[in-house]
């Protein structure tokens, strides 16, 4: 596949940074990223009208919901140690009530902790970890955490880079993932160096450019 085209954006001209995309930077933000095979999936929370009495319903099934999942955690913590595999599952569903019911500083613990247990079960560089550091994306974004995102960004870059060792074109939509929140975080102002961000920027640009032009090569000699 060519590109040809370049996404400029004022920090991008500023910094000097630029990038080969196929799509602009926010669409690439919204990129889905490989799910955690949990139940996650068959639990729902309907949107709902805004009226005292179905609110006050939500609240409650979500937390007859948290009260199930803790006493669910418990049980397996019990039977099958702390980090039995099926414990980390649960969390992230945990997790998520938590955020639902406004609780984000217990829902981004419950998320490191789903993590951690999923690593020690699943290895380092297993890819269904992209689910939940997505969610710890989005949580300390809630929280205004954002040495904690700029983390959980480059976390998610290194973690691809093992995944997909193997197959460099995998890695170009997460290198613009990681440059757009970089600019974002110079023009918004939410780090303190704005020179060093825009050089990791810089660098994670050429990188995703190199990719790119390498395709552009294979594809015109394959013609």
């Amino acid at each position: 596949m060519k590109v040809s085209k370049c996404i400029l954006r004022p920090a991008c001209l500023a910094f000097g940074v630029f990038i080969l995309v196929s799509k602009p930077f926010f669409a690439l933000a919204q990129t889905p990223s490989n799910t955690l095979a949990t139940d996650a999936n068959n639990l729902s929370f309907e949107k709902r009208a805004p009226n005292k009495l179905q609110a006050s319903t939500h609240q409650q099934e979500l937390f007859e919901t948290q009260q199930y999942l803790e006493q669910k955690i418990s049980d397996i913590e019990a039977a099958n140690g702390v980090h039995h595999v099926d414990v980390s599952t649960h969390l992230f569903i945990l997790a998520q009530i938590y955020r639902e019911q406004g609780d984000k500083v217990k829902a981004r613990n419950t998320f490191e902790r789903s993590l951690e247990v999923h690593r020690m079960n699943h290895g380092l560089y297993d890819a269904s970890q992209f689910a939940i550091v997505e969610e710890l994306i989005a949580t300390n974004r809630l929280l205004e955490s954002w040495i904690d995102v700029n983390s959980n960004y480059e976390y998610l870059y290194w973690l691809h880079r093992r995944v997909y060792k193997d197959d460099e074109n995998k890695l170009i939509d997460i290198l613009n993932r990681v440059v757009n929140w970089k600019i974002e975080a110079i023009e918004r102002q939410l780090l303190g160096d704005r020179e060093s961000l825009a050089k990791q920027a810089r660098n994670l640009a050429n990188k995703a450019n190199k990719i790119i032009r390498s395709n552009n090569i294979a594809n015109e000699q394959g013609e």
